[in-house]
């Protein structure tokens, strides 16, 4: 970085940070979790989700329905880049999802319904997605 932008950025990140001690005993829990998680191989990740499309109907009814939501095409293949994003810290429109046709779907729609899908998910249906994601990447070897 550019020494003058990186010393315009340390000062307003300085300057939002009201209790400097508290500030790095958090940046200490988070080093000491990283250290004891590991290093996460995030290519494996990419490659262990390049087919995933969509989630299978029976992964997301069990959670979506009980919460008025319906379980649709469009859903399911939201919820595929939702996994993709999480697991791999990419770009969700460069998920395996939005790689293929959807009929007459605009891109432009298909952000929408992107932005639509994971501003509204509750919460629930993130955690019930996390955990369907650990499941499959671990079915393939991965953590």
């Amino acid at each position: 970085m550019d020494d003058g932008k990186a010393i315009r950025a340390a000062t307003k990140v300085v300057r939002r940070i009201s209790d400097a001690d508290a500030f790095w005993e958090r940046v200490t829990l988070v080093a000491e979790r990283l250290q004891e998680r590991g290093l996460v191989d995030y290519a494996a990740r990419r490659a262990g989700l390049a087919d995933l499309c969509e989630l299978p109907d029976c992964a997301l009814a069990p959670v979506f329905r009980p919460l008025g939501m319906s379980v649709t095409p469009q859903r399911r293949r939201h919820a595929a880049a939702w996994i993709w994003q999480r697991f791999t810290s990419g770009d969700p429109h460069e998920a395996p999802a939005y790689r293929q046709e959807w009929g007459n779907a605009t891109a432009e729609s298909i952000r929408a319904g992107w932005w639509r899908f994971q501003t509204r998910l509750p919460a629930p249906a993130a955690t019930a997605l996390d955990a369907w994601g650990i499941v499959h990447l671990s079915g393939k070897g991965i953590s």
